[in-house]
């Protein structure tokens, strides 16, 4: 009988076994085939990850916006996802002005989200509005106008139970203030489809 000894998957002999071994030390070799395995992967306990599909988007120009409730920015993706059973991941970078005129508050915030559809947040994680950038009176103290000071901001989002179709996916922001305003120059969207 032509039965290796080895330890690792490289230690087995394609040629083994050979066609006059006799049916009956098959499972030698299934044995032999089980141990190397579990020795050349010894933490194979669960499926692992591969990558679907990916998404970008590019916007140049810039979107100001001054109110309280959340709109758009003008930067999306559309994606068509493949499967039913994948997670998304989204990231976005972008720069972002906070501006405030201090008329009547002394700090003032500029918050970001995802969504998708008009204003859909079902799935995606987190689903609230987050703080992106924040700035305070104490030392930017002017006689008139407005002060405005510009961020690199980022943020991923990881998306999940969305069923195989087409989304567009939006960056929005609002103000916590309507005193001042953030604004979102250009910036890029990204986006990886997982199977997990």
């Amino acid at each position: 009988m032509a039965l290796e000894t080895g330890t690792y998957v490289n230690d087995l002999v394609i040629t083994n076994p050979t066609g006059s071994d006799s049916i009956s030390v098959g499972d030698d070799h299934i044995r032999l085939i089980k141990k190397v395995l579990k020795n050349t992967f010894p933490n194979a306990t669960a499926a692992r990850a591969a990558l679907l599909g990916v998404g970008h988007n590019y916007r140049s120009g810039y979107t100001d916006i001054g109110v309280t409730t959340m709109t758009d920015s003008g930067l999306s993706l559309t994606y068509t996802k493949l499967s039913d059973t994948s997670t998304l991941y989204v990231d976005v970078i972008t720069e972002a002005k906070l501006a405030a005129s201090w008329t009547t508050h002394n700090t003032q915030s500029g918050f970001i989200r995802l969504v998708y559809s008009t204003s859909t947040t079902t799935g995606i994680s987190p689903s609230t509005s987050d703080d992106a950038v924040h700035i305070k009176e104490n030392g930017m103290e002017i006689v008139a106008g407005t002060v405005q000071l510009g961020f690199a901001t980022g943020y991923l989002w990881k998306i999940t139970g969305l069923a195989a179709a087409a989304y567009t996916f939006k960056l929005q922001g609002k103000v916590t203030h309507t005193d001042g305003s953030i604004e979102f120059v250009d910036g890029t969207i990204r986006l990886l489809e997982v199977e997990e």
